[in-house]
């Protein structure tokens, strides 16, 4: 198995607790900005922490490749963070999640336009499997009050993540994936502490909070997605990310008690067999970048 798909299919489940740990963040009153601010502040002290003890070199970056960080960062994560975060606000996590794992099919589109990405059955297939396992496993989205607020936060959360994504490709066609992933944190946390109030106290609940925030869904889950796009491109990284939401429904059911149905294991199958095609089909991840160019 390419490693370029066990990175991502980490890095997903690395993010599938994003959203628990932004709910429990909103159950403790603590806002936004703040747990925002605080997630990408000390992902990017733990990088800076990690260069330092290994290797102060790692800290080179060229000035042109710093302001793509300074883009993705400052702009687009800061844009796809506060939109997700606000639509979890807005409506359940549930509804949010189920529009935001719309971007594979974002992704891929672009990557089709971009960087002339060739689609295959396999490939069309997997992502009509992941929207249909999407939609049993969030089935309960449809029948929640709907928030146009919410969707439209959502929809544009999926939007935005989908552009930083390629975006990603593109520059880590040119800088190592440890150094740019801490420059985008680092002008993310920059970003985020405009709006900061820095008013919540940290007691032993928020304090572990923020760490599972800053360490497995930031540090741990963008390093990792980024190795998985350098080895294997943007579009297959989005489809073996699309686990995502069968560890956020596993995880809610083992860490807050949620229920979960014979729709929504049925909903997983789908996503499961959506990640397994393209194996079937033995697509030569390594020679991805001649294929597209």
């Amino acid at each position: 198995m390419s490693t370029g798909i066990i990175y991502a299919l980490l890095s997903a489940t690395c993010f599938a607790f994003l959203a628990i740990f932004a709910k429990q963040g909103y159950n403790m009153d603590i806002s936004t900005s703040n747990m925002l601010f605080y997630r990408f502040f000390f992902a990017s002290l733990i990088f800076a922490i990690y260069f330092a003890l290994k290797n102060p070199k790692l800290f080179v970056i060229k000035r042109i490749n710093l302001l793509k960080a300074m883009f993705a960062g400052s702009i687009l994560y800061f844009l796809q963070s506060n939109l997700f975060f606000l639509a979890i606000k807005n409506t359940s996590v549930s509804t949010a999640s189920l529009i935001l794992y719309l971007y594979p099919l974002f992704v891929t589109i672009l990557s089709v336009f971009i960087y002339k990405q060739k689609l295959n059955n396999v490939t069309i297939f997997s992502l009509i499997f992941i929207a249909i396992g999407s939609c049993l496993i969030f089935y309960n989205a449809f029948y929640n009050r709907y928030s146009l607020t919410g969707i439209a936060f959502a929809l544009g959360a999926s939007m935005v993540f989908s552009c930083y994504i390629i975006f990603i490709q593109y520059s880590l066609k040119t800088q190592k994936p440890l150094t740019f992933s801490f420059y985008v944190m680092l002008f993310a946390a920059l970003s985020f502490s405009l709006k900061a109030d820095f008013s919540f106290k940290f007691d032993k609940n928020a304090i572990l909070l923020i760490t599972g925030l800053s360490f497995i869904s930031t540090f741990l889950a963008i390093t990792l997605l980024y190795l998985s796009i350098e080895k294997i491109g943007s579009m297959y990284a989005s489809i073996f990310s699309s686990i995502e939401p069968v560890i956020t429904v596993i995880a809610s059911g083992l860490i807050l008690s949620e229920k979960v149905d014979y729709i929504q294991i049925s909903g997983m199958a789908l996503i499961l067999i959506s990640i397994m095609l393209p194996q079937i089909k033995k697509i030569e991840f390594a020679n991805y970048e001649q294929k597209i160019t």
